[in-house]
């Protein structure tokens, strides 16, 4: 097999840093209505644990944080309430 025909990534296995090859930290932000128990919160709050030091994470909660900020914090990963208004917040987006 040649070089140009091997898999740049085998993805069964987890990235490393070593993988990542770049020195640029990637914003990645998920936007949650709110921190509270729940089946897409904690898969956020996973997702955002999971990821590589490379990339900079957030957790943005449209209403208000929740019982899973505290794990979220301890992760070492930063938690923002945007305090999303009643009907449509326009500003909202703005103040993500």
């Amino acid at each position: 097999m040649t070089d140009f025909q091997k898999p740049a990534t085998d993805f069964h296995q987890p990235l490393t840093d070593e993988d990542a090859g770049s020195p640029v930290s990637l914003p990645i932000h998920q936007v949650v209505h709110s921190l509270a128990v729940g089946g897409a919160e904690v898969l956020a709050v996973r997702l955002a644990e999971g990821l590589l030091p490379r990339y900079s994470s957030r957790v943005i909660c449209l209403d208000e944080a929740g019982p899973l900020e505290e794990r979220v914090a301890a992760a070492g990963l930063r938690v923002e309430v945007v305090g999303r208004g009643p009907g449509w917040d326009r500003e909202c987006a703005r103040r993500m």
